[in-house]
């Protein structure tokens, strides 16, 4: 199986690694633009406190793949699906690992469903910061197909993972995990990068400003795919915050990252989507303007 990975954030390098440790390095490359690959050709990274090296090249001249997965931000995400399209093959599946719900159809309408698997990135607590990754639990992907048209890329998605090593799953309510997963990020990853606190201080308290603001603002989300025809419970809330209790305490999302990093956020992505949802459908949604506000004012603060 060859692989290729565009984006270099935590996924990329913690997925990239147990691929390239099971296929080896002739099989497994990150995918970049010319302006990125003269700036990373030769960086070296650590996975916890070990060295690692990736084969980096042009998406020009890496050739076609069964698999591409695409690891970056929203932010960056149309620049990646540019640098898909020289790699595809008549079998090769795209597999979005973006955070939020909209990425499948972003990539739906450049390559057509029959190419598009969807991803779902559950439990892991992998921390990226400069070119040293850490993490305590690898978590899995999970596959699955949104339109029918996707059934044969969804197995295809799950038959490259399994090869590569990957832990996966294919799912046949991919939606309704991928809207679960949508809900816990706008609440964790917003919250925890607002008032700058790790899991361990999120959970602390559960009469704290931060801890309700987590649970109000999933409520929202909740409402949110009731209008759009998804139903979340609380025990699908319940359900992922046992989730977030098993990773590393002193760990943090990737918004809260983002911010340390002072780097822009997927506010948009999460909080942004929401109220769009919302207006569409005439919902009060005010934690989620709330968190939306309060992290463009961090963003702007750098």
């Amino acid at each position: 199986m060859d692989i290729a990975i565009v984006g270099k954030g935590a996924l990329g390098l913690l997925f990239g690694n147990i691929a390239q440790e099971n296929l080896g390095s002739d099989h497994v490359c990150f995918v970049m633009d010319d302006e990125r690959l003269d700036r990373h050709a030769q960086d070296t990274y650590t996975i916890n406190g070990t060295e690692v090296r990736f084969r980096d090249v042009r998406a020009s001249e890496a050739g076609t793949m069964d698999a591409v997965l695409v690891c970056t931000k929203s932010l960056g995400y149309e620049d990646a699906l540019d640098l898909v399209e020289p790699l595809l093959g008549p079998d090769t599946v795209v597999v979005p690992l973006l955070n939020g719900i909209t990425s499948e159809r972003k990539a739906a309408e450049r390559f057509g469903w029959e190419r598009v698997a969807a991803c779902v990135a559950v439990g892991m607590d992998a921390e990226r910061y400069g070119a040293s990754l850490v993490h305590s639990k690898v978590g899995m992907l999970v596959v699955g197909a949104l339109v029918p048209a996707s059934a044969a890329a969804a197995e295809r998605a799950a038959e490259v993972l399994s090869a590569a090593g990957i832990p996966r799953l294919l799912d046949e309510k991919i939606l309704h995990r991928q809207w679960v997963k949508f809900m816990a990020n706008v609440g964790v990853n917003q919250v925890c990068a607002a008032y700058g606190v790790c899991y361990e201080e999120l959970f602390a308290d559960e009469t704290s400003e931060e801890y309700r603001m987590l649970i109000s603002t999933m409520r929202e989300v909740m409402a949110t795919g009731a209008a759009e025809g998804v139903t979340l419970s609380e025990g699908d809330m319940n359900g992922y915050l046992e989730i977030l209790h098993s990773l590393d305490p002193k760990s943090r999302p990737s918004t809260a990252q983002d911010v340390a990093n002072k780097a822009l956020t997927e506010v948009d992505e999460f909080a942004g989507e929401v109220i769009r949802l919302a207006e569409k459908h005439g919902l009060e949604v005010p934690c989620n303007r709330y968190l939306f506000k309060r992290i463009r004012e961090i963003e702007a603060a750098y």
